[in-house]
């Protein structure tokens, strides 16, 4: 298969696959799942539009999105994807900072300190 058919098939399948974010979103629970956020595009949270190369520069806003996985989503999910209960609860666990998870600058400092020996 030469690159641009496979690089199609791929893109397709990328296609298939961002719809499906919605379903895998009720596969999340959302006290087990694992939870990240990221700076990314605000309007086109799995890349797909910048792939399709549909993206254009005026739609191009980074902004911070929080993602969601677990053993049956079948990769992230961003929070956008999420039912309102989800939503709800994922906002809970990061007010609660279950435990300090999303503390980024305490995460560097102990990195640092594990280095340093």
């Amino acid at each position: 298969m030469d690159a641009s058919k496979e690089t199609a098939a791929e893109l397709d399948g990328f296609r298939h696959w961002v719809p499906s974010r919605k379903a895998a979103a009720a596969t999340i629970d959302m006290q087990t799942c694992e939870l990240w956020w990221a700076h990314t595009q605000i309007l086109d949270p799995y890349g797909l539009f910048q792939a399709e190369g549909t993206f254009t520069e005026e739609e191009h806003q980074i902004g911070r999105v929080f993602f969601a996985r677990s053993p049956e989503s079948d990769g992230r999910v961003c929070e956008y994807d999420l039912s309102p209960a989800l939503r709800e609860a994922m906002w809970a666990r990061v007010n609660r900072g279950d435990p300090d998870e999303f503390d980024l600058l305490s995460y560097f400092f102990t990195a640092a300190e594990a280095t340093e020996g």
